[in-house]
């Protein structure tokens, strides 16, 4: 998403008074075509926008619940190129 439509979403937000999620997923975490599945769901669901992790093989500063994804979406051979 541009900026311009991240601006445009949480202007709209906020002048309806209301607030939106963004969620994080960890490409790759479960296959490519599961990420891009859970990527419409989100859409779908009315996330106002999401951030899509690239998986690292040292992610020492993310806790337990996101070093395990990286390390299964590296396992299944995600790439930078791939995403």
């Amino acid at each position: 998403m541009s900026a311009s439509r991240l601006e445009a979403v949480t202007a709209r937000l906020a002048q309806a008074g209301e607030c939106g999620i963004a969620p994080y997923v960890t490409a790759g975490d479960g296959g490519l075509g599961r990420t891009l599945a859970v990527l419409h769901a989100l859409e779908g669901a009315g996330a106002a926008c999401v951030e899509l992790g690239l998986p690292f093989s040292d992610p020492v500063a993310d806790g337990p619940l996101l070093q395990a994804a990286a390390l299964r979406s590296l396992d299944s051979g995600t790439t930078f190129e791939g995403v």
